[in-house]
C-alpha cells in the first residue's frame, strides 16, 4: 500500500467514534519508516480503558503536496543529498513562531548559491536537490491551509488530550499545530514528547511556547496511559507519591545507579521528566518541573 492509498484508507475510516486521546505525528518524517512509538502508546492506552487513534498528520501533507513531491522534499535531508537534516523545518518556521531570524527566502538563496555549490555531490544527486528546493517554494506556501485542515481533523476527533510525538524535522509543524489548537474554543489538553522534546528543549516549549500544557522528556512508555487516565479523571497528571505504575515501582529503595542519592532526588541519572507550568512534585523514577 502507498502513501495515496493509506490516506484513502483513513478518509474512509472517518465515521470512526469519537476518542479521548488523539496521537498525532507531524510533518516531516519519512513515510516509508514510521517511527512506532504511538503504537505501543495505543495499546497501552486500550489496556488503560482509554479510546484512542493514531494520526499520521505528515501523510495527509504527503497527499496534499503529492508523494513524489514529498519524497523529494524529504531527499534534501537525507544522506548523499542535501544531507542538511532541519532544512525541512524551514517550512513551518514563520507558521510555528510569527517571524524567523531569517526570512525563508533568503534560506534558499543561501542553499542555492553557496550552500549547494560547496558540497560535493554524486551524479545527477545536486540537480535533484535543487530542484527539490522549489518544492520547498511550494510547501511553505501550503503551510498555513493545511494546518487549517489539521486542525479540522483534530477537532473532529472530539479528542480531550492531544499528544504530539516529534523527532526527526517536525519540531515547528509541531509548535504550528498546537498554538492552532490553542485558539480553538474548547481546546484540547496538548501534551509533547520524543527525542526533539529533551531536557533543556522540553524546559523551553513550556516557557516560551505557551501552547503545550505537558512535555515529557526520557521514556514515557511506562507512565503516559495512567497519566492520560488521571487527566481525564479530571485530576492532576503530574505524579505524586501515590501514582507509581506498576512498571516504575522499585521491589527495594532505589538509588542512583552513579550517585548515593534517591533516585527521586534531583538525579543526573533522571529517566523521565515531565515539564508543566502546574507545580513542582516528584517521584521515584518520575519527575515533574514547573517552567
Amino acid at each position: 500500500m502507498n502513501v495515496i492509498e493509506s490516506i484513502n484508507v483513513a478518509d474512509a475510516k472517518t465515521g470512526l467514534s469519537p476518542v479521548d486521546v488523539l496521537l498525532v505525528i507531524t510533518p516531516f518524517c519519512d513515510e516509508y519508516l514510521p517511527d512506532l512509538t504511538f503504537a505501543m502508546f495505543k495499546a497501552a492506552l486500550r489496556e488503560a480503558g482509554v479510546a484512542s487513534r493514531v494520526q499520521h498528520e505528515y501523510l495527509y501533507f504527503a497527499k496534499r503536496i503529492g508523494a513524489a513531491d514529498y519524497r523529494k522534499i524529504m531527499q534534501v535531508c537525507t544522506i548523499g543529498y542535501g544531507h542538511d537534516y532541519c532544512a525541512c523545518e524551514t517550512i513551518f518556521g514563520e507558521a510555528a513562531h510569527g517571524k524567523t531570524l531569517r526570512p525563508f527566502g533568503e534560506f534558499i538563496r543561501w542553499m542555492t548559491e553557496t550552500r549547494l555549490p560547496n558540497k560535493a555531490f554524486a551524479g545527477e544527486q545536486q540537480r535533484d536537490t535543487l530542484d527539490a528546493l522549489a518544492l520547498y517554494r511550494k510547501a511553505h506556501e501550503m503551510a498555513g491551509d493545511y494546518l487549517e485542515e489539521a486542525a479540522a481533523r483534530v477537532m473532529a476527533s472530539g479528542a480531550k488530550i492531544v499528544a504530539f510525538l516529534s523527532m526527526y524535522q517536525q519540531q515547528n509543524a509541531m509548535i504550528a499545530l498546537a498554538r492552532r489548537l490553542k485558539k480553538e474554543k474548547d481546546a484540547p489538553l496538548i501534551l509533547a514528547g520524543g527525542p526533539n522534546c529533551e531536557d533543556d528543549t522540553g524546559a523551553a516549549l513550556i516557557e516560551h511556547i505557551g501552547a503545550f500544557d505537558y512535555v515529557f522528556t526520557g521514556e514515557a512508555d511506562g507512565i503516559f496511559a495512567p497519566f492520560c487516565r488521571r487527566l481525564l479523571r479530571g485530576t492532576d497528571g503530574c505524579p505524586t507519591r501515590s501514582f507509581r505504575p506498576a512498571s516504575f515501582r522499585p521491589r527495594k529503595r532505589k538509588r542512583c545507579p552513579r550517585k548515593s542519592r534517591p533516585i527521586w532526588t534531583r538525579c543526573p541519572c533522571r529517566i523521565t521528566a515531565i515539564f508543566t507550568g502546574s507545580g513542582t512534585r516528584c517521584c521515584r523514577k518520575t519527575r515533574a518541573f514547573t517552567a
